[in-house]
């Protein structure tokens, strides 16, 4: 779903705007946002710190949670995060889940949508059940900033002083795609969730191997962003880890019915960096003493293993050529202590 067709959204469930009118605003308006915003490649949005979280509340309210629709699932995953995650990275979860609405909402089928989180009102709306923990999973990771008006919700943040459709964000594609990821490694198999986000889950993927999930999801469920930006810089240019969040948000953000050369550029230049980031910390490793050539050339050949030439994003194919030909001129470029080895793409 495009970001304006998610603020689109929003605004009409905060405001209860369930009128015909609905359909006619997300399939047209929605669709000429997409068209005739610019997309500057010279511009890159950058981050901000996360405010110091405060817990509100220390224990949940299971009273609360029964009276909500779906309490069932809510239910369930409240048990799960407690039990998986330390509880120094969920005081947002702490924050919000006692005073979360849950209910239903078949309005937002008119858009394509069966769930979606109001990360100001703090309320799951849904058609159906399919993208429950995808969407209290955004819940768990939330702090609205009432007077500055900043969002930090996972990996993404918003700021909504501006009009809805004009604001700034950043990291909506890395947040969608690491939510997915969580969304489907602990509730998936048992209630054999759909898939969305393909492409974004992907590249999240790829970034927790650099990062290391314990790191990754304990920074996802703060909302610290910077947090992930950091662990990034110490690899790589604070200016090369905003291109490839905001490379990542261009691809999450619009619907491209046919193939763009912006698209394509722009997986170049995510792959280019996962590549040559993974590259860099194995480096660093070896340098250190950390580990040696053999184990450097291997964990190099098994991160390559993870990237194909042909890659899939929004049902249109892309091919990238050789994939292996550009991690060897990375690795010459870095003076990597070895080379890859005969990869043969998926």
């Amino acid at each position: 779903m495009s970001r304006e067709i998610y603020e689109l959204l929003q605004l009409i469930l905060t405001l209860n705007l369930n009128f015909v009118i609905i359909p006619y605003l997300s399939g047209n308006l929605g669709k000429a946002f997409r068209i005739k915003k610019i997309y500057d490649r010279k511009r890159i949005i950058k981050a901000s710190v996360t405010p110091t979280l405060k817990q509100k509340y220390n224990d949940i309210e299971l009273n609360k949670i029964s009276n909500k629709d779906f309490k069932d699932a809510t239910l369930e995953f409240a048990e799960l995060l407690v039990s998986k995650f330390p509880k120094d990275t969920l005081v947002n979860f702490y924050n919000n889940i006692n005073e979360l609405v849950v209910k239903k909402n078949h309005v937002i089928l008119l858009i394509g949508a069966s769930g979606c989180y109001n990360n100001i009102s703090n309320v799951v709306s849904l058609s159906n059940s399919a993208s429950i923990y995808h969407e209290l999973f955004h819940m768990a990771s939330r702090t609205y900033d009432k007077e500055t008006k900043n969002i930090y919700a996972g990996f993404s943040q918003k700021n909504f002083k501006l009009p809805k459709i004009l604001y700034e964000a950043i990291g909506t594609g890395i947040n969608e795609g690491y939510t997915e990821l969580l969304a489907h490694r602990y509730f998936g198999d048992k209630h054999n969730l759909p898939k969305a986000y393909e492409f974004e889950v992907d590249i999240a993927k790829k970034i927790e191997v650099i990062i290391g999930s314990d790191k990754m999801t304990s920074l996802y469920l703060n909302g610290n962003l910077m947090g992930l930006i950091e662990e990034l810089k110490k690899y790589m240019p604070e200016d090369d880890v905003l291109k490839f969040i905001n490379r990542l948000d261009l691809i999450n953000e619009y619907d491209f019915s046919h193939k763009s050369i912006i698209i394509r550029e722009s997986i170049f230049d995510i792959y280019e960096f996962l590549l040559k980031t993974n590259a860099l910390k194995l480096k660093k490793q070896y340098e250190e003493g950390m580990i040696d050539l053999e184990t450097f050339q291997t964990l190099s050949n098994n991160y390559l293993e993870l990237f194909n030439d042909e890659v899939n994003v929004s049902s249109s194919e892309y091919n990238l050529k050789n994939i292996e030909e550009m991690y060897n001129i990375i690795l010459k470029s870095i003076n990597a202590p070895g080379y890859a080895s005969k990869h043969t793409n998926k």
